[in-house]
């Protein structure tokens, strides 16, 4: 007997495989293939101010050619107390076979979760727009270069998003098919798909007029003005205690009070939440990736990260600090780091030998810190000079002593399914950049903020977990049988 299914049929039952997927949080899906790429068009990391709004777009991609008949994918994870989903708009249709001219395309995946976008949540997993849920009865794979965006035109946004900065704090938007409920499949019978998402980070900032925090450093430097060029400081290697007096905070350091100053201000960051940021202006300093920004792994793997930093503008920097923060530690934890000596220096003269620079007070191994009740954090630059170092780091050495390797190495261990995101930037209280102007009439400190970046690690199943593809392809033969 022949069996005839339907083109209903068989989106009811690829639908119903999304379902299963939503009920059984456990049962993830092994890829074996990138097929499906979810594409963040712009910067992965904004600043804004309370009220203030921020428009996200992106593309969905196909680059390995693969058949494709199921996508479900959203933007989720993010801290609605931070910033919070206005509006969207998704595209009618995505892989198409032809275009003849402005949103006019044929052959694709029809997309049924636009082209309005809306907020939902499935169980208790928290509120996620869903940007594509899509099914199609012939396999599709879409030619390269013609799917259409929003605007009609080739290569622009297909989806578009717009979230309100709520207030400060910071939050990473996930764009992948790894929320409960979402996935990426192929024709029956086919290994189950893999896919590439993306990240975006919302760092809402106070509003301009908190100046106390560059109060304390301008009055600092207007009591002692530096006369010579000094060494960094380096005998200072924890942050203040939380208890410290008044009376102990203004008891300068013996090599002057601008050093003193620049590390008050970094404790002041540190506790007292509501003046983290003093100043807007671009930042001089930021932290690099060297290689992906992505891994997938199954429980019990290791990814190692490693980071660059470089002062690519030649800002007078007499003070910063950077942490690795804001991962899930049930998905994926800190094992071990390193970190160089210094970094942003004026010569190299040997491996390992560097001058001019800027003192790591951190390293050279690395390990978890708390500050106060605030989150875990790895912190892996924390410096501070009597005058600022203009130097790039353009020369610098990285850990093994070579010039432009990487400076920074941090191992995370894979623990439980699942998906984080790591950031290694300024925004955890006590990180902060600090610009010196010795020559200034006025305001000689500027606090701004450091460019930073992150990683994002997904924790798959290990292989065997066959149960829910074998649930799907019994759903298609049942739906199948009762055409028939």
């Amino acid at each position: 007997m022949r069996l005839v299914i339907s083109r209903m049929s068989f989106f009811r039952a690829a639908l119903g495989a999304l379902l299963v997927l939503g009920l059984v949080p456990g049962l993830g899906l092994t890829g074996v293939a990138h097929a499906v790429e979810f594409n963040l068009i712009g910067p992965s990391f904004v600043t804004a101010q309370p009220g203030e709004q921020i428009t996200v777009d992106l593309t969905v991609t196909n680059l390995s050619q693969e058949e494709v008949n199921v996508i479900g994918a959203s933007v989720h994870g993010y801290d609605e107390s931070v910033a919070d989903f206005e509006s969207g708009q998704a595209v009618e249709s995505f892989f198409n076979s032809i275009c003849t001219g402005p949103g006019a395309c044929f052959g694709g995946i029809p997309n049924i979760a636009g082209p309005d976008l809306v907020e939902s949540a499935v169980a208790d997993n928290g509120n996620r727009v869903q940007i594509i849920f899509a099914a199609t009865f012939v396999p599709r794979v879409g030619p390269l270069g013609i799917d259409q965006g929003l605007d009609g035109n080739v290569g622009s946004p297909m989806f578009s998003l717009v979230f309100n900065a709520i207030a400060p704090g910071i939050t990473t938007l996930l764009i992948d098919a790894n929320y409960q409920g979402d996935s990426v499949t192929g024709p029956p019978g086919a290994n189950p798909l893999d896919f590439i998402g993306s990240t975006l980070t919302i760092q809402v900032v106070p509003e301009p007029g908190t100046a106390l925090l560059l109060g304390l450093g301008m009055i600092g430097l207007a009591t002692t003005r530096p006369r010579s060029r000094l060494s960094p400081m380096t005998s200072m290697t924890t942050m203040a205690p939380k208890s410290a007096s008044q009376s102990e905070l203004r008891s300068p350091p013996p090599r002057g009070t601008a050093i003193f100053a620049t590390f008050a201000i970094l404790v002041a960051a540190a506790f007292v939440p509501s003046l983290l940021l003093a100043s807007q202006t671009a930042s001089a300093v930021e932290v690099s990736l060297v290689g992906p920004s992505t891994a997938t792994l199954l429980p019990g793997e290791q990814v190692t990260i490693e980071l660059t930093i470089l002062n690519p503008d030649g800002a007078n920097v007499a003070g910063l600090g950077f942490s690795a923060h804001d991962y899930d530690e049930s998905v994926a934890d800190f094992v071990s780091g390193q970190a160089v000596s210094n970094y942003f220096n004026a010569v190299c003269v040997a491996p390992g030998t560097c001058f001019g620079g800027l003192d790591n007070i951190v390293g050279p191994e690395l390990e978890e810190m708390i500050i106060g009740d605030f989150v875990t954090r790895v912190q892996f630059a924390l410096s501070a000079s009597i005058v600022g170092i203009n130097n790039t780091g353009d020369s610098d050495q990285g850990l093994d002593g070579t010039e432009g390797s990487s400076q920074f190495s941090f191992i995370f261990e894979a623990i439980s399914p699942g998906t984080t995101t790591i950031l290694f930037d300024t925004s955890l209280q006590g990180d902060v950049v600090i610009l010196l102007d010795p020559d200034a009439a006025v305001d000689p400190v500027s606090i701004v903020e450091g460019i930073g970046t992150s990683f994002t690690i997904n924790v798959v199943p290990e292989p065997g977990t066959a149960l829910l593809i074998g649930l799907g392809l019994m759903g298609l033969a049942s739906a199948g049988r009762a055409r028939t």
